[in-house]
């Protein structure tokens, strides 16, 4: 083969790999990063929020300790991260939009490098959470839950969901077409939103199916856990159940399962009308069954059963984790004498009924915000505002960030 050939062949190559190119550069999702090369490798890595002043400031941490810190001058205020489900990206809230509002962003956490705004300027967004099958993100904008899809970064409402299906912008206002059919969810959800005294969902799930929806939903008497089928047989099953509200809710996803576990604070009847005749006393207050409870919530039948439950409310329990293979739950207990509350440590129960008196103390001390490794050998917090790490048998403690300054929210890479 002579020279001109190969050099026509060869550049017939290159031409064709600069038109590829051009052809992907022009479809690809606008805003996201080109590539990560060389790949992300998150695998031991912790994400965590940084105190800078007023402000926090989004860090990584990898294997040996070191602190990367992201840029973005003193105005930056960065809040609520999730990792992305394969470790590759932190999603988090930031006021680094151009406008200034807080919008969600991901950043490549094991190199310098700036974030990526993933939601358009306008309203703000909070609550980010990585959906399980890892393909969306879920987050809660102006009282309502929004998914965003990859890699389109295409937005639908997911709740409260419209009484007719349309399609919807990304702030939730319809947009109808003709033959819209009807949505017996939306026309449920107007009944039982009246009922609660809703306001806004603060925060959204789903299991790993998608068929359910766990929400966290604010109304004037506190939080209440709202479980909903988003694909129901029946238009009864449409209407969503409540079983549960209280000052605070607290929900953790269950990795396979159709279901979650629910710490529930300072105990309320989620609709006033459906309170028991027999908890009324005649000065209208309420009895109780119990004051603080943590329950496993089973999505399908919307039904609870406790794992911890305090009758006098002295002991309380916060912050679940679920454990990657779903079988234990970490939780930070706490002792309440008086005005006076004291952090008692964080412990391992199984998931199970009464699961709390079978539970393991793996640290003590004024701990906080535990997260599972990916292997479930360890679980990282946050102790007097360092980082620690535990063996999830129990030894092993070690302080991580030692006096680097004081941080929240620590969450270990799923990256295997």
């Amino acid at each position: 083969m002579n020279r001109v050939l190969v050099r026509s062949i060869l550049l017939a190559i290159v031409a064709g790999l600069l038109v590829a190119g051009a052809i992907w550069l022009r479809s690809r999702p606008q805003g996201l990063p080109l590539a990560d090369f060389p790949a992300v490798d998150s695998k031991g890595y912790i994400a965590a929020l940084k105190e800078t002043g007023s402000t926090y400031r989004l860090v990584s941490i990898d294997a040996k300790g070191v602190v990367r810190e992201l840029d973005g001058g003193e105005e930056a205020d960065d809040r609520e991260i999730v990792w992305k489900r394969d470790g590759r990206r932190v999603i988090f809230v930031s006021n680094r939009a151009p406008n200034g509002s807080y919008q969600i962003f991901e950043w490549l956490p094991d190199r310098d490098n700036d974030p990526t705004q993933l939601t358009p300027n306008g309203a703000g967004r909070q609550n980010p959470w990585s959906t399980l099958a890892g393909l969306a993100f879920m987050y809660s904008s102006q009282g309502n839950i929004l998914s965003t899809t990859y890699p389109q970064l295409a937005t639908s409402r997911v709740m409260p969901p419209s009484e007719e299906q349309s399609t919807e912008d990304e702030g939730g206002e319809h947009i109808h077409q003709p033959g819209d059919a009807h949505n017996p969810i939306g026309k449920a959800w107007g009944l039982v939103s009246k009922a609660l005294e809703g306001e806004a969902f603060a925060a959204g799930y789903k299991d790993r199916s998608g068929k359910f929806f766990v929400g966290n939903y604010t109304t004037n008497r506190g939080q209440a856990l709202v479980i909903q089928d988003m694909d129901p047989s029946v238009d009864q099953d449409a209407f969503a159940k409540a079983p549960v509200a209280g000052e605070t809710i607290d929900i953790a996803m269950h990795p396979t399962a159709p279901q979650a576990v629910v710490a529930v604070i300072n105990f309320r009847y989620p609709i006033l009308s459906a309170i028991p005749m027999e908890k009324l006393k005649p000065d209208g207050s309420v009895t109780r069954d119990f004051v603080h409870a943590v329950f496993i919530a089973d999505l399908k039948e919307a039904k609870l059963t406790p794992i911890f439950f305090s009758q006098d409310g002295n002991q309380f329990m916060e912050s679940p984790a679920i454990s990657p293979d779903g079988t234990k739950v970490a939780l930070v207990a706490k002792q309440k004498s008086g005005e006076k509350t004291t952090t008692i440590g964080l412990l391992i129960a199984p998931i199970e009924r009464g699961g709390v008196g079978k539970a393991d103390i793996v640290a003590s001390g004024n701990v906080s915000e535990p997260s599972w490794s990916p292997d479930g050998e360890y679980l990282a917090f946050i102790k007097d505002g360092d980082i620690y790490t535990v063996q999830q048998s129990g030894g092993g403690e070690k302080n991580i960030t030692q006096g680097k300054g004081k941080f929240r929210t620590p969450l270990f890479s799923p990256m295997n």
